[in-house]
Formats: C-alpha cells, structure tokens, sequence
C-alpha cells in the first residue's frame, strides 16, 4: 500500500493526474469473530474483499490495511468519480450484506497522497461514529 501510494503521488507530481483515496472499515467483524469464530470472520473478509474488487476499476489499487479496513486508490480520479466509486463500493457491500463506514479524499497537489489517506481516514471514522450513534432502523 504504501509503496504503490508513493509510486502513485510521484506519477502525479510528473504528470498532474488528480487521484482519490477511499478508506473502509468493516463494521461488526469483532462481532462476527467473537460470536462465530475466526474461520466465519475470514469469510466475512473474503466476501468483503470479492464485493469492493468487483467495484473498483482495472488499475486502481485495493488493498487490506488492517484488520477490518481497507483502502482504495482510485488513480486519475477527480472527486465526481471518487463519490461514484464510493457508492460502487457500499453498494457491492450492502448486496453482500456486509455494512461498512467509508471516507473519501482528493489528492491535493500541495499536500499529496499521504494527507489525502490521513483525510480520508478521519472521514471514515467520523462516519463510523455517525453510524454508531445513530438510533436503530426498523
């Protein structure tokens, strides 16, 4: 992951290609471990996994990030096709009934790649946080 963001942010630099980062995070893996098992806790990943490849383009890059997150690097992608990207990924999740906070960031050619993944990061928690105070639908 790293090495492809720093791959990446240099082909930007060069050629000034707009690029997007997406982070994810799972939501009730620990649930799904702790009730069912860690085997039934790495089908949950691959399921995940399967749902986000199917939504992202040929070159971007997907990659797990920690235990329950994964990030997406959507190269030559400018905000307008970031947000349709995003609601690809939670829409393939959903279908796999798996729920999911995701964050997005531009890259901004002064800050890079990196601060856009820090950017992206904070959204997704705030997201998370969201979800988890919100009251419960019927």
């Amino acid at each position: 992951w790293d090495h492809l963001m720093s791959l990446e942010e240099a082909r930007c630099r060069r050629y000034g290609h707009p690029a997007t980062i997406i982070a994810i995070d799972l939501n009730g893996l620990k649930q799904v471990n702790a009730a069912h098992g860690q085997a039934r806790g790495d089908d949950h990943l691959r399921k995940a996994a399967v749902a986000l490849t199917l939504a992202v383009r040929r070159h971007d890059v997907l990659a797990r990030v920690g235990d329950d997150e994964f990030g997406v690097l959507a190269v030559e992608c400018d905000a307008g096709a970031g947000h349709s990207l995003m609601a690809r990924l939670h829409h393939n999740l959903t279908e796999a009934g798996i729920s999911a906070a995701c964050g997005l960031a531009v890259r901004h050619p002064a800050f890079g790649l990196r601060a856009a993944w820090e950017e992206a990061d904070a959204a997704m928690r705030d997201t998370k946080r969201r979800q988890e105070s919100a009251p419960p639908t019927r």
